[in-house]
């Protein structure tokens, strides 16, 4: 913008000069009829012009001489006058200009040349191809997505949509990627106010976390080494708003189909050499293909404080989302049924906190010193339906270490279904990966053993829309179908049979798992309700070979409680090597035994 405003001045300058001559020359072309000699003292009185008026008033010829004398002066003296401004109009000019460095249209402002600022360069300048988004941009577009107005303004980049989710889109320019997709071809860096927002593992970027109503403006620079590592596609500097850039409100609110609603506010101010922005935005739906629902929340902040000589920027930007992505199916399946998919389901959970704190100084004229320093917490948690390990083995017994395993049933194999079989080990994280590879199967049915240990599952249960049965016990939230009991209640009807066998020490052994811990729960509090001292508990691993040694870590025992039928035998071999199992009846046994599962060993 100064450039062009300095064109102007010139073209303002040159017009100037060139005007002197042909008031010159208009100057004679009067004089011919006065052509005495006696008209040739007014012509000299050029400096006291009021002298000259007063000096020929009488003959009318004089007073049209009066009028040659009257006319240059006035064009004479503004000659120096526009000399001057086009001196002084560039000044006024540059003060106008955008003061955060690096900013502009396509045609005039500055454009950093390194991600610190201060780098800042004449856009006529840079030896290189330059694209740009503004938030105006943003403000026409109407878009929450940073990657389509990317695509919809600047030349030659182009969005990436491979995970069916656009929330999880990426941006393409000259066949590099800036992608939150591991294995893409990245080779664009990406700044964030002078920060680089590439993750360290796999150079990703998540564009899902940076706020569109908090940007200011988005340039894209080609190939730079100055920008560091894997950039020899381009970089993209983002810089955002603050209070010195933006003052005011706006609110946005919106729905739409497939669930769809967001909303976003972002207010700035500015009191003297302090400014101050904030903004949020949000969006959920359901995704238009099944496991690609989102949803999104971020924010971002910053404090500046800014004088003639420094400027200073504390900011903080965080997010906090959950995004589902399908990725393309083969025909073959789509041909079975639409609704198919492959790899589903693929949930990204996303959470990041970044904290910035930037200045500038204006030691001299020519010389700025600029600084940066910020903290940034990435944490991803991922579920995978292409994690699948599936083996198909006819023996009634999996091997423990095998994830998944096929069998025919007996009764379901004339009606054409098999059983796959997934063990979680009481695994929260483990439930919820063996829960996504087994929709990613499309089952027609799923049965589990208790219910889901954590959100997550619960949740891909739901959107899978098929049958579920929740066994061994009694969610008070159900997903579907339930075929169980109370283990609070089983726990409290083991502990008042003790109590009617004369048992008085009495323990419980088992793991810590939810259903353990209920059965735990209801037989302590229906023993302590009956008179007894509180019973022991011993947690265990998740199989029987520690609880054989049990018996030595609970001396005086009479009666033990164990959460399942594993335990129980274990517990019972370790009585036998010890001598405490006899034959005859249970209620003649010096330790009583009872566990939970009814496996066909332990009756």
């Amino acid at each position: 913008m100064t450039v062009s405003v300095s064109r102007f001045a010139l073209a303002a300058c040159a017009f100037g000069f060139l005007a002197l001559p042909a008031l010159a020359q208009e100057a004679p072309q009067p004089a011919p009829p006065a052509a005495g000699e006696d008209q040739l003292p007014p012509v000299d009185v050029v400096q006291p012009k009021q002298k000259a008026a007063k000096k020929a008033p009488a003959p009318a010829k004089k007073k049209a001489v009066a009028k040659k004398k009257s006319s240059p002066p006035p064009q004479a003296e503004p000659t120096p006058i526009a000399a001057d401004e086009p001196i002084d109009a560039p000044a006024s000019e540059t003060a106008t200009a955008p003061t955060r460095p690096g900013t502009g249209g396509i045609t005039s402002g500055t454009v950093n040349m390194s991600p610190v600022s201060g780098s800042d360069l004449p856009i006529e300048k840079v030896p290189t191809s330059v694209g740009r988004a503004s938030s105006d941009d943003f403000t026409r577009m109407k878009e929450t997505n940073i990657q389509n107005t990317l695509q919809a303004t600047v030349p030659g980049v182009f969005m990436n949509d491979s995970q069916g989710n656009v929330s999880q889109g990426g941006v393409q320019f000259r066949g590099f990627e800036s992608s939150p997709i591991l294995g893409a071809a990245q080779g664009l860096a990406v700044y964030q106010n002078g920060t680089r927002i590439n993750e360290v593992f796999g150079d990703v970027v998540n564009w899902d976390f940076i706020p569109s109503n908090a940007i200011d403006s988005i340039t894209l620079l080609g190939a730079n080494p100055v920008y560091g590592l894997n950039a020899v596609g381009g970089a993209i500097g983002i810089t955002m708003r603050d209070g010195f850039n933006f003052q005011g409100a706006e609110f946005d609110v919106r729905a739409g189909s497939y669930g769809r609603v967001q909303g976003s506010a972002a207010a700035g101010a500015q009191s003297g050499n302090w400014g101050i922005f904030g903004a949020i935005e949000g969006y959920k739906d359901d995704g238009y293909r099944d496991f690609s629902d989102s949803e999104v929340r971020r924010m971002y902040a910053d404090l500046g404080y800014r004088t003639s000589q420094s400027e200073f920027h504390l900011s903080v930007t965080g997010a906090k989302n959950d995004v589902g992505v399908t990725a393309a199916a083969p025909d073959v399946i789509l041909e079975q049924d639409w609704s198919n998919t492959f790899t589903s389901p693929q949930i990204n959970e996303n959470e990041m906190i970044m904290t910035q704190l930037s200045g500038v100084v204006k030691a001299t004229e020519r010389l700025r010193l600029a600084g940066q320093a910020y903290y940034r917490r990435y944490k991803q948690k991922k579920i995978d339906g292409n994690i699948l390990d599936v083996t198909d083995d006819p023996s009634p017994d999996c091997d423990p270490t095998i994830n998944i395993c096929v069998e025919e049933g007996d009764e379901i194999e004339p009606l054409g279904y098999s059983v796959i079989l997934a063990q979680s080990r009481y695994d929260a994280a483990r439930e919820d990966r063996m829960l996504a590879a087994l929709l990613s199967r499309r089952p027609d049915a799923i049965i589990m053993v208790g219910s889901p240990a954590t959100e997550d599952g619960r949740r891909l249960l739901r959107q899978a829309r098929i049958p579920v049965v929740e066994t061994w016990d009694l969610p008070t939230d159900p997903i579907d179908a339930v075929a169980g009991f109370d283990n609070y209640e089983a726990g409290a009807a083991v502990a008042s049979h003790f109590i009617a066998q004369g048992r008085r020490h009495i323990a419980f052994i088992g793991g810590d798992d939810p259903r353990a811990t209920r059965r735990w729960f209801g037989f302590r509090d229906r023993a302590m309700a009956c008179g007894l001292q509180p019973p022991r508990r011993l947690v265990l691993e998740r199989n029987a070979s520690g609880s054989v040694a049990a018996h030595a870590n609970l001396p005086g025992i009479d009666a033990v409680f164990a959460a399942n039928d594993a335990h129980a035998i274990g517990f019972m071999a370790g009585l036998r090597k010890v001598g405490l199992l006899r034959d005859g009846p249970a209620s003649e046994q010096p330790v009583a035994v009872v566990g939970l599962g009814d496996l066909e060993m332990g009756r």
